[in-house]
């Protein structure tokens, strides 16, 4: 009986003690939800990224993402645009415009701010951001990328270039023939020569036929001339015999 109110006691206890560790404990461990999905670590990423997660609660008040060098001894983060009050499942947090920092690898960060003061974070790191376009060298390591103003005075010059270099090449572009128009002309001038050519003929097939019709006539005319001084000169003769 001893060892069998034992045996019970210690199952007692191992089910509580499991219990005890298996249930999270809110003062360390505040209820909420942050999660990077998209990118994840080891990632190559370049222009502007849409990043994909979570962030949620029941005592929810809004996220913010932010990204820093990774390695980040200095826990530096910079905020990606403004905090948001809405809570996101499995869809779009935000985007992160790459075009303005040097290439080289990031870590990305989501906070979730609740109501009670706490938050929940969750961080992606290496993430490698490739700008570099055309085979140029990336720029050194640590060294600033241009600044805003400095790509506002570069983006007009190089639409300008591009605009003077279209102008050019119209310019120096030779005419092209418009073989529609000149199968036309042609046409046309087949369809010319052909009239002029028949109304010749029948022109020349008239004369010829008028010229003919008035020989045939000018020959009547002199042949029956001719039969009558015949008749004249071969009739009797006046006080011949009869």
């Amino acid at each position: 009986m001893e060892a069998l109110k034992i045996h019970r006691l210690w199952v007692v206890l191992f089910v509580l003690a499991w219990a005890a560790a298996g249930r999270p404990v809110s003062a360390s461990q505040p209820e909420g939800h942050a999660e990077i999905s998209r990118p994840t670590a080891g990632d190559s990423v370049s222009g502007v990224v849409t990043i994909l997660g979570s962030a949620s609660s029941p005592t929810f008040s809004e996220y913010e993402l932010s990204f820093g060098y990774d390695p980040n001894p200095t826990d530096t983060w910079f905020p990606i645009g403004e905090p948001v009050a809405a809570q996101v499942s499995f869809g779009r947090l935000g985007l992160w415009d790459t075009t303005e920092i040097t290439d080289g690898k990031y870590s990305l960060r989501l906070t979730v701010f609740l109501d009670d003061g706490g938050l929940v974070q969750d961080v992606v790191g290496a993430i490698s951001v490739r700008n570099t376009l055309n085979g140029e060298a990336p720029p050194a390591a640590g060294s600033p990328g241009p600044s805003p103003t400095e790509r506002a005075a570069q983006a007009p010059a190089a639409g300008l270039s591009t605009s003077s270099s279209a102008v050019t090449a119209t310019t120096e572009a030779p005419p092209v023939a418009r073989p529609g128009r000149s199968r036309q002309i042609e046409v046309g001038q087949i369809i010319l020569i052909g009239g002029m050519t028949s109304i010749l003929t029948m022109f020349t097939l008239g004369a010829y036929v008028y010229v003919r019709s008035n020989l045939r006539q000018r020959w009547g005319a002199i042949r029956a001339r001719r039969i009558h001084t015949r008749v004249d000169v071969d009739g009797p003769r006046p006080g011949g015999d009869t």
